[in-house]
């Protein structure tokens, strides 16, 4: 399961999240639909 941290990209379009807290930082691009 991913942990999402409260650390959103400025544009508001990527997420920023650590895998199991491994320090691997990870960015989730969001599409807008």
């Amino acid at each position: 399961r991913l942990e999402m941290n409260p650390d959103w990209s400025p544009d508001g379009q990527s997420i920023v999240y650590d895998e199991r807290k491994t320090g691997r930082i990870y960015k989730l691009r969001i599409e807008k639909q």
